[in-house]
């Protein structure tokens, strides 16, 4: 089953980095830079944001110059800038039912909010939200700092909340995919939990939807890829929660067809997986891995 990051940030808290960003940017000597910043009546739009996102109300919609802040300005700031807007926006792709509006009546992150959600997937073509955030957060860990890579990629796990953002993104995965390529060389547990996490979501849509769903077989390979890099640096040490992620990933791309068993083959996971096996201390970790061998 897929999994996902809805737990709220702190408002508070990313309003007031967001506002000292900001002011950077307006202070910056770096016209280009200084262009960014968002003026008095912009600042009234990023709240208007954050209300959205964190509001206890009723489910609101937000406006043309809300998402046109965001499209022409927030997702354009350097990259070590962007995780406060990052966290505002994980909470977008995902639509609300009855239900969880019930279990979730304290927030209303945008994650649940169906408007938002209309508006990414009618407006792909001039807005393109998932490929703005892999162009904006993609590169080694020098270039792009792990609070920006966590939510970047929490951004991604949560796109697969909705059928109808699950589609936009399953047509863009090979650019996603591309852009988080060496997040496990960050060596941070939550970096780490967050791409094993979109692995796994990954795997489940592509094997529910096989191949030619998420963009065919070479996005198939890039998630298998990275599976393989993510064990082979971390299997024998990361938490339990991101090790059986990235297990379960491979192990259900694995079991897609002939293809893709080759694949997990050609990246040596039956190695991996047999190291992860005897070395892991977690139970259920290990447990995973003889599942991953058996299918291999």
């Amino acid at each position: 089953a897929m999994i996902f990051f809805e737990l709220p940030g702190k408002q508070d808290a990313i309003e007031k980095k967001a506002m000292e960003f900001n002011d950077s940017l307006a202070n910056s000597m770096d016209e280009n830079l200084s262009q960014l910043a968002m003026n008095s009546e912009e600042k009234i739009y990023f709240a208007n944001l954050v209300k959205v996102a964190f509001g206890k109300d009723a489910i609101s919609k937000p406006s043309a110059s809300e998402y046109g802040l965001l499209r022409n300005k927030l997702l354009k700031w350097p990259a070590g800038n962007l995780f406060p807007i990052l966290d505002v926006l994980r909470s977008c792709p995902c639509p609300v039912t009855p239900r969880v509006t019930l279990c979730f009546s304290h927030f209303r992150l945008l994650v649940l909010n169906p408007f938002v959600v209309n508006y990414f997937v009618k407006n792909a073509e001039e807005f393109d939200v998932v490929k703005s955030v892999a162009s904006a957060t993609g590169g080694p860990a020098a270039s792009v700092p792990a609070a920006t890579r966590i939510m970047s990629t929490r951004f991604f796990v949560n796109c697969f909340r909705g059928t109808d953002m699950r589609g936009l993104i399953s047509k863009r995965l090979d650019v996603v995919m591309s852009a988080l390529h060496g997040s496990v060389s960050y060596g941070n547990a939550q970096v780490n939990l967050a791409y094993a996490t979109l692995l796994l979501n990954v795997a489940v849509q592509a094997y529910e939807t096989k191949a030619a769903d998420v963009g065919g077989m070479e996005a198939v390979k890039l998630a298998i890829s990275g599976g393989a890099e993510f064990l082979h640096a971390a299997g024998k040490t990361e938490s339990e929660d991101s090790v059986y992620r990235a297990l379960a990933a491979v192990g259900t791309l694995a079991s897609m067809d002939d293809k893709s068993k080759a694949l997990v083959k050609e990246f040596q996971i039956q190695a991996v997986a047999n190291e992860i096996k005897s070395a892991h201390p977690s139970d259920k970790v290990k447990a995973c891995a003889s599942q991953v061998l058996s299918v291999v």
